[in-house]
């Protein structure tokens, strides 16, 4: 068993509609059918935090992502959940008019400098905020260019130069896996290799998932907390095996 609140549904949102995130490529992610999709933002992320038993929630607002204005609807469900701690990926596109139970992610891709995210980090020390380290195909994705490591394989190198910035936590991702039921191999041995070597991070990890015994392996390999949405929306975390009719 996974203990409440290491489950972290994910909510991929575009133009106020939550979508279907698959293997990062954005602009093709379409809205998402699910029962778990209820009529407001706030409807289908108490839906999706009451299935996956969580008080946690992953929010990836895809218009600032995309380099348009942060999504007004994306702002109003942040205020809308004052008890749950929120996750939140702007990339580049973070205020400090936010919630005090938001919690900022800056992400690989959004191309800050290791220099920029020291002079950046201060601002949301409070907060605990996370570096996401974001990968494609256990490669880093781009944006380590301005990280001076030698190239997209030095993923353990990049992760020395952001523990140096001052970050207490990363989300683990392989962006190229999100929403495809991967499986989390790859991943699981990353977080491995992070835990021994920096034993006192945070880690939240996920790209992939397919069902419990992934969450369970990654959690064993030492992840803190598990990102997942397909598979909740697939009905796949309750052990069954069959996709929940109407999902796309």
């Amino acid at each position: 068993m996974i203990a409440p609140g290491r489950l972290i549904p994910v909510m991929d949102i575009r133009r106020g509609e939550v979508v279907h995130a698959r293997a990062g490529d954005r602009q093709s992610y379409r809205t998402l059918r699910s029962p778990l999709i209820g009529q407001t933002l706030r409807h289908t992320a108490l839906q999706l935090l009451q299935t996956a038993g969580s008080t946690r929630l992953y929010v990836a607002d895809l218009d600032a992502l995309l380099g348009e204005a942060p999504s007004e609807a994306v702002t109003q469900l942040l205020h809308e959940l004052p008890e749950c701690e929120i996750l939140l990926d702007r990339g580049r596109q973070l205020s400090r008019e936010l919630p005090p139970n938001v919690r900022p992610v800056l992400p690989l891709e959004a191309g800050w400098s290791a220099e920029e995210h020291a002079m950046l980090l201060p601002r949301w020390q409070a907060r605990r905020p996370l570096f996401s380290l974001d990968l494609r195909q256990g490669r880093l994705a781009d944006g380590y260019q301005r990280w001076d490591v030698s190239g997209p394989e030095a993923v353990l190198a990049l992760v020395d130069r952001v523990r140096a910035v001052g970050y207490p936590g990363l989300v683990v991702i392989d962006v190229a896996r999100v929403g495809t039921e991967s499986g989390v191999e790859g991943i699981c041995a990353l977080v491995r290799s992070i835990r021994q070597r920096w034993p006192e991070v945070e880690i939240v990890a996920g790209g992939g998932v397919r069902n419990p015994r992934d969450g369970q392996g990654l959690i064993a390999a030492g992840a803190d907390a598990i990102l997942v949405a397909t598979a909740l929306h697939r009905g796949r975390w309750n052990g069954s095996d069959t996709a929940i009719t109407g999902f796309g």
